[in-house]
């Protein structure tokens, strides 16, 4: 994998610039030229710097939706600022989205379409379900986003557009029901890119598990019953074999950030190696009997020990207060790098914990019984991914007896705190159901003190202002019209 994402960057050198100036932040060093840079190298730079290249993604995450998501506690003591106390740090993630995802994207998918490719079609299709991957996770983080008109220069569309979410989702939706009816006649080939898909190898199996699981992650965030519908009605992410991850491997020395989980950063950096009292509380049922504690907790923690090095009960701080010091109070439980935010434990994209999650939720007006199976299954999903026996029921009982009794009191409140705590490190989705469904439910005083409220979406950049301004203004006066309204 290595080797692959060297090449990739190889041909990308040169992409990436400081200037603010948005007509070279914009510009597209990928349009198709005389002579025509291979479409699968741009595709292996679009899913390679997508999770582990670079500061601006573990910004997104650990440092950012992380907190926003009451999983970690804020870096640099300021737990009400949500992960948003640089907008130099926000304005990063825009700018490299833009030209080292979306504008790769584009470009190999004009160059594919150009071509004559035996699997045409099903490479169109691999590439239109990253990029609702990746623009899903935009305009969920910041609303109406340049997205038809993005990576358009070759156009001499220099100022895009802002789309609004809703036909943004509309149309990833869409095309992500297209891909999975074109990927669905090729199961068990294997695409031409080959091995320059990092993620699959080209295994078109799972490519059309991941197209359609995320259709159901989409639809239901949208409320497209339908098309929630059209998805259960096809094979998904059904067991761990099939999660989608981005995989690392440092074994040759390569330096971090070039082939590293880049959240495994963020560990170092001041207080973002901590989980939140909310997620302690939730995962030890609130009370102080152990015997029902959830048992991933020895897999997302490690904890604390006293001056004398003994061993203490699981420990943090509630978001909001003031925790100056707590980053070299040995007490505290710290995250547990060999499970989440390792240099090279991988990053989950999409599991089989999240599908089953959401096949509950899907069943609750249906079917409660069924519903409530599909939740246990989530549950199972999660547990073995952890390397935790995978029959909740039968191997953690006291842990179940409780899971249960929550299910049957409010079905849908224990599907979303049970999804929020298998979402452990991948902050976005986690901060995305928080503000869909209002779901865990935070206690003020155990889990938080003051406000507790969270932004519901983050600002453009400064110099988006500057360069498209008419466009970005006109955005940001939206004020309806998203998933979280």
């Amino acid at each position: 994998m290595i080797k692959k994402l060297l090449v990739a960057g190889a041909l990308m050198t040169g992409m990436v610039s400081c200037t603010n100036d948005f007509e070279e932040i914009n510009k597209n060093p990928n349009v198709p030229t005389e002579d025509k840079v291979a479409a699968e190298y741009l595709f292996t730079t679009a899913l390679a710097t997508t999770h582990p290249t670079g500061v601006w993604q573990y910004r997104l995450n650990s440092l950012g939706t992380e907190v926003m998501a009451f999983h970690t506690i804020d870096a640099f003591g300021n737990a009400t600022n949500y992960g948003t106390n640089s907008r130099g740090w926000v304005a990063e993630y825009w700018r490299q989205s833009y030209q080292l995802v979306v504008n790769p994207l584009v470009s190999a998918y004009k160059i594919v379409d150009a071509g004559e490719a035996t699997d045409k079609n099903q490479l169109k299709a691999i590439i239109n379900t990253w990029k609702a991957y990746y623009f899903h996770r935009m305009t969920d983080m910041y609303g109406d986003i340049p997205f038809s008109e993005a990576g358009r220069v070759d156009e001499g569309i220099y100022k895009p557009k802002f789309d609004r979410q809703a036909d943004i989702y509309a149309t990833l939706i869409s095309e992500l029901g297209d891909a999975v009816d074109t990927l669905e006649i090729a199961r068990g080939n294997t695409s031409t890119f080959g091995t320059q898909d990092i993620l699959f190898d080209g295994e078109y199996e799972k490519w059309y598990r991941f197209a359609n699981s995320l259709r159901l992650r989409l639809a239901t965030r949208w409320g497209d019953t339908q098309a929630v519908n059209e998805a259960l009605s096809k094979d998904l992410i059904d067991q761990v074999g099939f999660n989608v991850a981005d995989r690392f491997d440092s074994s040759d020395g390569i330096s971090d950030g070039e082939n590293t989980n880049g959240d495994y950063v963020a560990l170092a950096w001041g207080e973002a190696n901590k989980p939140t009292a909310a997620m302690l509380n939730i995962m030890q049922n609130r009370n102080a009997d152990p015997t029902d504690d959830d048992p991933r907790l020895m897999r997302y923690f490690v904890k604390g020990t006293d001056s004398l090095g003994v061993e203490v009960g699981y420990k943090s701080i509630i978001t909001g207060a003031d925790y100056t010091g707590a980053y070299s109070n040995s007490e505290y439980t710290t995250i547990n790098p060999d499970y989440i935010f390792g240099r090279i434990t991988p990053a989950l994209i999409m599991d089989a914990g999240e599908v089953y999650f959401l096949k509950a939720e899907a069943l609750l007006v249906t079917d409660i019984t069924a519903a409530k199976e599909a939740y246990k299954m989530g549950v199972n999903a999660s547990l073995e991914y952890y390397d935790l026996d995978s029959d909740v029921e039968t191997s953690y009982p006291e842990f179940w007896s409780v899971l249960s009794a929550n299910f049957d009191t409010n079905p849908k409140e224990a599907i979303i705190t049970q999804k929020w705590v298998a979402l452990f490190s991948n902050g976005p989705e986690a901060y995305a159901e928080i503000r869909r469904t209002g779901y865990p439910t935070f206690v003020e005083g155990e889990d938080y003190v003051g406000s507790g409220q969270m932004p519901t979406r983050i600002d453009y950049p400064d110099f988006e202002y500057t360069s498209n301004g008419d466009n970005a203004t006109s955005a940001a006066s939206n004020t309806s019209g998203f998933w979280w309204d």
